[in-house]
């Protein structure tokens, strides 16, 4: 018997290593889904006016390749909005032209002027979707059976798709300082309008603006997620995004062009010559759904 006992260890010995060689280690791989929001502004700092910060959502859905049990690299394809706020209150802007319609009537009567335009109360808003697409490193540790604690870093590129202003309430008023007289024509009568000369109340116009097509965010996010069933689970988490580039293109415009006629031309803070630099910051909450869809196996060899 004690022969026996022995050579069952000693052949239970040599094929420890086999059996080790060939253990299967589970490593999960994850559908997800989320819906959150908070703040999320487009930052920039007006010449003229004064900038608010706006809220915003973003709708998310990815994966998540595991290297391991506790790390590997997510994935996603989402939407972003953001939004914000200027201000502008008896701001004055200036430029340089001549009009023709008068000095047909003058001739030999300088008629270059200075073209003034004043802003009280105006309020504009913006508004811009990102498509996002977030590449980054994501780990995970487990407290119990159920929960898990979760953090992700990494980048996020960005392609607007819809960028808009909306004038929502406010005044606009145009004068033009004669150069040859020295008298501010103002329009007191509301029959100076084709001369480019107006005082109009805004009344929800809107207008689109252009940005960079792409930028890059540096993007966080840390939160736990809890198992429903064996497969799927819900999660939370707070997440933070900066953009590190400049979504402004560069535009040497006025927010209202010069004109000679009734109609006149609103540029939108965006693309104006009232900032140089524009970017977008998110900080929120939000929460989904975690689904582990395939089982990953890997065979390991031990090292001895």
């Amino acid at each position: 018997m004690k022969n026996k006992i022995i050579g069952a260890l000693i052949a239970l010995a040599l094929a420890f290593p086999q059996i080790l060689s060939a253990q299967e280690w589970y490593i999960p791989r994850y559908i997800t889904a989320d819906v959150g929001g908070g703040l999320h502004t487009i930052q920039f700092n007006p010449r003229d006016g004064e900038h608010k910060v706006g809220a915003g959502f973003r709708i998310n859905a990815g994966c998540v390749f595991m290297i391991d049990n506790n790390w590997g690299v997510s994935t996603s394809v989402g939407l972003s909005s953001f939004a914000s706020k200027v201000l502008f209150n008896q701001t004055m802007e200036s430029s340089f032209g001549y009009d023709s319609t008068i000095s047909v009537l003058n001739p030999g009567i300088d008629q270059s002027y200075e073209f003034r335009t004043y802003y009280t109360d105006l309020t504009e808003k913006q508004s811009l979707i990102n498509v996002s697409i977030p590449i980054m490193a994501y780990y995970q540790f487990p407290i119990n059976s159920n929960m898990n604690i979760i953090g992700r870093a990494g980048f996020q590129i960005g392609v607007p798709v819809i960028s808009k202003y909306k004038l929502v309430e406010g005044v606009i008023e145009t004068r033009k300082l004669m150069k040859a007289t020295g008298v501010e024509m103002a329009d007191t009568t509301g029959l100076m309008a084709h001369h480019g000369i107006f005082r109009k109340e805004v009344d929800g116009q809107k207008g689109n603006t252009k940005v960079n097509s792409v930028n890059v965010s540096l993007a966080l996010e840390a939160g736990a997620s809890y198992k429903l069933t064996r497969t799927l689970s819900a999660y939370a988490s707070l997440y933070f995004g900066y953009c590190l580039t400049n979504i402004y293109k560069e535009s040497l415009k006025r927010l209202v062009q010069p004109t000679n006629s009734e109609k006149f031309e609103y540029s939108g803070t965006l693309r104006s010559n009232q900032i140089d630099r524009a970017s977008l910051l998110s900080v929120g909450l939000s929460a989904g759904v975690v689904w582990e869809f395939r089982a990953a196996y890997v065979r390991t060899k031990p090292k001895f």
